[in-house]
């Protein structure tokens, strides 16, 4: 996915970005995001958190 231009506006093409979502160990995304933040999150936070570190990732190559 890094190599091709990858936008906000088409990174879901062919559903390779929901796959990568899939793809990703909650539990472990869970405690990274906890640590990060400090505090415990519901796993909807941990889902949205996912994607928006994710979409940063591929789309501006940064990450925190």
């Amino acid at each position: 996915m890094l190599v091709s231009d990858i936008t906000a506006s088409n990174i879901n093409d062919y559903g390779r970005f929901d796959e990568l979502k899939e793809s990703a160990d909650i539990a472990k995304a869970k405690a990274y995001f906890e640590k990060q933040t400090g505090k415990q999150l519901p796993m909807y936070k941990v889902h949205i958190a996912i994607d928006k570190f994710l979409k940063d990732y591929i789309t501006k190559g940064e990450y925190e």
